[in-house]
C-alpha cells in the first residue's frame, strides 16, 4: 500500500532553534532531500534534546509564544495509507498561559474557530510565500545588509513615553543606510489601521513598502485605492518638496524573478494618467512599470516612498480647470453689470451660451480630491448665468411671434411631406423642416410643437431606415456578383488546385445573404450547388490521388527490401563487413520513402473511409516492423564483425608484446648465462662466488618464467631476427633456460657443501664445550656466543632455500648436545649466566637487533612485492613462480627472526601483517 504526507496547517509560523528562527510548519517539515517522516523525526529529537538538556521549548507558535509538541496521525484516503503530521499548543507547559493560546487563531482545540476570521487560506498562502521568497532574495542581494533583515518581530516606538509597537513582516535596511519595513495584503483592512501604522513607521524614519498581489480582483482594492489617493494626497501639513505621489505597488511571479535577475527587490508600480480628449472632457488612465528600490524617490520622515511622478499631470489637469473657473466667474461678473435683459447683443448672449455649456459639459476626473466645494460652486453660478439667458434678448412677444411663424412655415412643409413617399423624398425639405425646428424657442406654445417634433422624429427615423436599407441591397448585389465570378473561376479547372479549394470556402464564408428575397436565396443556393460539386469533385480526385502515392510507396519499399528479407538467420551470420555495410546503407535510403508515406497517410487520415485508412495502416505498420526487424538483425551481425575486429587487434597487438618480451628476456637470459660462465671459471671462495650467482637470482627467476611462458603458448613464434643468437627454435631455448639453472645449481650444490661443513665444525666445536662445562672451564656466555654463530648461518640458509641442508639440520646432534649442556649448568649459576648474557654482553645485543633489523627490512621488500604480483597475477600468468618463491622466502625470514629482541608493538605488527599477506596469497591463489 502506498502512502500520502499530508501537512496540516503549512502556512502556520512558529519560532525554532536558539536562537530564535522564524520559519513555516511547511517548510520545517518539506524538504526536497529528505522524507517527511525523517524530518518530522528529527524535529521531536531536537525538541526532546532541548527540553532535556537545557530546560528550553525548540518550537514555539510566533503568534502566542506558546510550546509546541508534534502529532501524527494515521488513516486511510482513497486505499493509501495517510500520515497527518501536525503541531499543537503544549498547555500542559510551565510557561503556558491558557488563555493566550485560546486567543491564538492557530489553536488547535475544540470550537476554536479565530483561524476562519484571521485570514483565508489563500490570502495566508501567498503573504506567506511571497515573504520568504523576499527573504531569501534579500539574503542573495548585494545591496542588502543580511544581518539586518528581521523576519516577523516587533518595532517598538522611540519615544519611550509611547508604548506603541508594530510587527511588518520583513524589515531590512540596504547600503545606503536606509530602512525598509514590507507588508505584504491581499485580504481588507480599515483605512485607520493603515493610516496608524504609516505614522508609526513615518515617526520611527522608516520607508513603508505596502505590497499587493498582481491577480487580486476585489479583496484589496479598496486599500489599494486609499494607498493611491488617500495616503498620497491627504496630508496637506506636507511640504511642497515632499509631496507624495498618486504610487501603489505590486509583487507576483513576474516581480520575484526581476528581483533574482536585478539581486535587488523589484516590484510593480501602477499610477493614473489623465489623459486631455478634448476642451471639456478627460480621461484616466492607469499605466503600470518595474522598479526597483533604488530607484524609488525616499522621504521617510513625510510620506510613502514612490518611484513615478505623477505631480506634472496631475497640475495639468487643475490648471485646466482653473481656467474655466475663471472664465465662468468673468461671465457672471459680467451678467451682474447688465441687470437689465433687453438690448443685450445676440454675440454677447451667444458667448455667455458657450460658457455655460463647457461648464456643464466639463468632467472633473479627480473625484478623491477636495473639489466638492468647486462642484458646487460652477453648479451655482451655470444655474444663475441660465436664467440670465433666458430673460435676456427681445421681448417675450416678438419670440412668441417669432415662433407662431415658423411653427406656421412647418406645418405646411409637413403638410407636403405626409403624402410624398418616402423613397422620393427629397433631401432639402427635410433639412428645411429640421432649421425650422430648431429655430422654434423652447416655450410652452401648444401641443401642435410637441406634433411636430414627434413628427420630424419619425420621418428621420424612417429615412435612416430607407438608407440602410439602400445599403444592404448594395451589398446583397456586391456579393452576388463575387459569388458569379467564384462559380465561374471554379468552373475554368477540371479538378480546382488545393490551395484554391481554401481560398474559395473562405471567400464564400465572408459573403453574407442574411437579408434576400427568395428569388435571390434561390440563384445564391444553385451557384453554391455548382462550387460544392466542383469542389467535391476535385477533393475526391486529390484523395484518389494520395492513396495512390501511398500505395505505391509501400510497393516500392517491399521491391527494393525484398532480397533482404528473403535471407535467413544463416545467410546474414555468413555475411561480410562490405555487404552489411551496403544492406545498411540501402535500409537507410528507405526511411524517407516510409517518412514519405506516414505523411501521405496523415492527409488522407480524416478523409477517406475508415476501412481505407486501416488497411494503409496496417500495411505501413507492417512495413516499419520488417524495416526495424531487418535493421535490428544486421547492426546485431555488424556490432558482432567490429567486437571480433577488435578482438583480432588485441590479440595480436598482446601476442606482439609478448614476442617482444621473450625477445628481450631471452637476450638478458643470454647474457646472465655467460656471466655465470666466466664466473664459473673464475678462481675464488665458493660462498663468494654463489653470492655473485644470487645477484640476478630474482631476475633469471621472472626471466625464465615469461621464456617458459610463452614457448608453452600456442602464439609462440621465432623469426630470423634472433638468429644471431643460435637459438631459433623451442628446444634451443628451453635448453638455454635450462642449462643456466644448471650451472646456478652446481653453484648452489658446492655452498650446500660448505655451509654443511662449517655446521659439522660448529657441531664439533659444542662438543669441545661440552666437555670444557663438565671441567668448569666454559660458561653460559660461551655457549651463547656459539649458538648465535650458528643461528646466523642457519638464517642464510633459510634466505636462500638451502631446504635438504635445513632437513638435515633438524635431524643433526646439535639440539642433544645442548640440552646437555644447559643442563650440566647449576640453576642458579646459569640464571646470572643468563642475566649477564641479557643484560651484561651488550655486544650480543646489539649484534641480535642489527640481525632484526636486516630481517625486518628484507620482509618489508618481500610484503611489497607480493602485494605487486598479486594485483598482475590474473593478467600476466606467468608471475606465479615469483610469487610462490617470494611468499616462501617471507615465511622463512619470519622463522629466523629472535623474538627475545622484538618489542611486543612490533610483534603485533608482524602478525597482523602476515595474516594479512597470507589472506590475499590464498584468496589470489584458490580465485585463479
Amino acid at each position: 500500500m502506498s502512502v500520502i504526507n499530508v501537512v496540516s496547517r503549512p502556512l502556520w509560523e512558529v519560532f525554532y532553534g536558539n536562537p530564535k528562527k522564524v520559519t513555516t510548519v511547511g517548510r520545517l517539515l518539506e524538504n526536497p532531500f529528505k522524507p517527511t517522516d525523517v524530518k518530522y523525526q528529527e524535529i521531536l529529537a531536537n525538541i526532546n534534546k532541548a527540553k532535556h538538556d537545557h530546560d528550553e521549548h525548540y518550537l514555539r507558535c510566533s503568534f502566542c509564544n506558546s510550546p509546541l509538541y508534534g502529532r501524527r496521525n494515521t488513516g486511510e484516503k482513497d486505499s493509501k495509507e495517510q500520515f497527518t503530521y501536525a503541531f499543537c499548543h503544549n498547555k500542559h507547559a510551565k510557561d503556558s498561559n491558557i488563555e493566550k493560546i485560546s486567543s491564538c487563531p492557530f489553536y488547535t482545540g475544540a470550537g476554536n474557530e479565530l483561524y476562519k476570521s484571521y485570514c483565508s487560506d489563500k490570502e495566508n498562502e501567498w503573504r506567506t510565500n511571497s515573504k520568504y521568497d523576499v527573504i531569501s532574495e534579500l539574503e542573495r542581494s548585494k545591496s542588502v545588509l543580511s544581518q539586518s533583515i528581521i523576519n516577523s518581530h516587533f518595532i517598538f516606538s522611540n519615544d519611550d513615553e509611547v508604548n506603541t509597537r508594530r510587527k511588518p513582516d520583513i524589515y531590512f535596511e540596504d547600503q545606503q543606510a536606509n530602512k525598509w519595513a514590507v507588508e505584504f495584503y491581499r485580504s481588507w483592512i480599515t483605512t485607520y489601521v493603515a493610516y496608524s501604522r504609516e505614522a508609526f513607521f513615518r515617526k520611527q524614519g522608516i520607508n513603508l513598502l505596502w505590497l499587493f498581489p498582481v491577480d487580486n480582483g476585489i479583496n484589496s482594492a479598496a486599500v489599494e485605492d486609499y494607498i493611491m489617493f488617500g495616503s498620497n494626497n491627504s496630508y496637506l501639513a506636507i511640504k511642497k518638496q515632499h509631496r507624495a505621489a498618486n504610487n501603489v505597488f505590486y509583487f507576483g511571479e513576474k516581480q520575484l524573478t526581476a528581483t533574482n535577475k536585478n539581486g535587488e527587490l523589484t516590484v510593480l508600480a501602477k499610477y493614473p494618467v489623465i489623459n486631455k480628449l478634448s476642451d471639456n472632457e478627460f480621461d484616466v488612465e492607469f499605466l503600470s512599470k518595474e522598479v526597483s528600490i533604488s530607484e524609488m524617490s525616499l522621504s521617510p520622515n513625510e510620506r510613502l516612498p514612490f518611484a513615478v511622478d505623477t505631480k506634472p499631470n496631475l497640475m495639468n489637469y487643475r490648471n485646466d480647470v482653473a481656467y474655466h473657473l475663471v472664465r465662468l466667474r468673468k461671465a457672471y461678473r459680467y451678467c451682474k453689470a447688465h441687470l437689465n435683459y433687453t438690448d443685450i447683443p445676440s454675440s454677447i448672449l451667444t458667448a455667455l451660451k458657450a460658457v455655460r455649456d463647457n461648464l456643464v459639459n466639463f468632467e472633473f476626473q479627480n473625484n478623491h480630491t477636495q473639489n466638492n466645494h468647486t462642484q458646487n460652486r460652477v453648479n451655482t453660478l451655470s444655474l444663475r448665468l441660465q436664467s440670465y439667458c433666458s430673460r435676456a434678448g427681445k421681448n417675450a412677444s416678438y419670440s412668441r411671434s417669432k415662433a407662431a411663424a415658423n411653427l406656421v412655415t412647418a406645418r405646411d412643409l409637413r403638410r407636403n411631406l405626409t403624402v410624398v413617399p418616402l423613397r422620393k423624398f427629397k433631401q432639402v425639405d427635410f433639412d428645411n423642416l429640421k432649421r425650422l425646428g430648431n429655430c422654434i424657442p423652447n416655450l410652452k406654445i401648444t401641443s401642435q410643437f410637441i406634433s411636430m417634433g414627434e413628427f420630424y422624429t419619425e420621418l428621420n427615423t424612417g429615412i435612416e431606415g430607407l438608407n440602410q436599407l439602400k445599403q444592404q441591397r448594395v451589398m446583397t448585389s456586391h456579393a452576388l456578383l463575387t459569388l458569379r465570378k467564384l462559380e465561374r473561376r471554379v468552373g475554368c479547372f477540371e479538378y480546382l488546385p488545393q490551395e484554391h479549394i481554401s481560398k474559395t470556402n473562405e471567400l464564400r464564408s465572408d459573403l453574407d445573404f442574411a437579408l434576400v428575397s427568395s428569388r435571390t436565396s434561390a440563384i445564391v443556393a444553385h451557384l453554391n450547388q455548382k462550387i460544392d460539386k466542383a469542389i467535391t469533385r476535385s477533393f475526391r480526385h486529390y484523395l484518389t490521388t494520395d492513396i495512390r502515392k501511398v500505395r505505391s510507396l509501400l510497393q516500392s519499399f517491399s521491391s527494393r527490401i525484398k532480397p533482404l528479407s528473403c535471407m535467413s538467420k544463416d545467410d546474414i551470420e555468413q555475411m561480410n563487413q562490405g555487404e552489411i555495410t551496403q544492406a545498411l546503407t540501402l535500409l537507410r535510403s528507405l526511411d524517407p520513402e516510409l517518412d514519405r508515406a506516414k505523411g501521405r497517410l496523415s492527409d488522407v487520415r480524416y478523409t477517406a473511409e475508415k476501412r481505407t485508412v486501416e488497411w494503409l495502416q496496417k500495411s505501413l505498420n507492417k512495413a516499419k516492423n520488417h524495416h526495424a526487424d531487418i535493421t535490428t538483425k544486421l547492426v546485431a551481425k555488424e556490432n558482432r564483425l567490429f567486437q571480433e575486429k577488435l578482438w583480432h587487434e588485441e590479440r595480436l597487438k598482446r601476442i606482439n608484446t609478448q614476442k617482444e618480451e621473450f625477445l628481450t628476456s631471452l637476450k638478458r637470459l643470454h647474457e646472465l648465462y655467460l656471466v655465470l660462465k666466466n664466473l664459473e671459471l673464475s678462481p675464488g671462495n665458493v660462498m663468494q662466488r654463489f653470492d655473485l650467482a644470487l645477484l640476478h637470482n630474482e631476475e633469471a627467476i621472472i626471466i625464465s618464467r615469461k621464456i617458459n611462458e610463452y614457448l608453452d603458448s600456442s602464439d609462440f613464434s621465432i623469426d630470423s631476427d634472433v638468429s644471431y643468437l643460435n637459438y631459433t627454435d623451442k628446444n634451443s631455448c628451453k635448453q638455454l633456460v635450462d642449462e643456466y639453472w644448471s650451472i646456478f645449481g652446481v653453484f648452489k650444490s658446492d655452498a650446500d657443501l660448505k655451509l654443511a661443513s662449517e655446521f659439522d665444525a660448529l657441531t664439533d666445536k659444542l662438543e669441545l664445550l661440552n666437555a670444557a662445562i663438565r671441567k668448569r672451564e666454559k660458561n653460559v656466555t660461551d655457549l651463547h656466543a656459539i649458538q648465535l654463530e650458528r643461528e646466523s648461518l642457519l638464517s642464510y640458509v633459510k634466505h636462500y632455500g638451502f631446504q635438504a641442508l635445513d632437513e638435515r639440520l633438524k635431524r643433526s646432534r646439535w639440539h642433544s648436545l645442548c640440552k646437555q649442556e644447559e643442563s650440566l649448568l647449576s640453576p642458579s649459576w646459569s640464571q646470572k649466566e643468563n642475566v649477564r648474557g641479557k643484560n651484561g654482553d651488550k655486544n650480543a645485543n646489539r649484534e641480535q637487533r642489527d640481525h632484526n633489523a636486516s630481517v625486518l627490512t628484507q620482509i618489508r621488500h618481500q610484503e611489497r612485492d607480493i602485494r605487486r604480483y598479486c594485483s598482475v597475477y590474473v593478467t600476466n600468468k606467468g608471475v606465479k613462480l615469483n610469487l610462490n618463491g617470494t611468499y616462501g622466502q617471507l615465511k622463512r625470514n619470519i622463522n629466523i627472526l629472535n623474538e627475545e629482541h622484538l618489542s611486543n608493538s612490533t610483534k603485533l605488527i608482524l602478525e597482523s601483517k602476515l595474516s594479512a599477506i597470507s589472506e590475499l596469497y590464498a584468496s589470489t591463489i584458490n580465485d585463479q
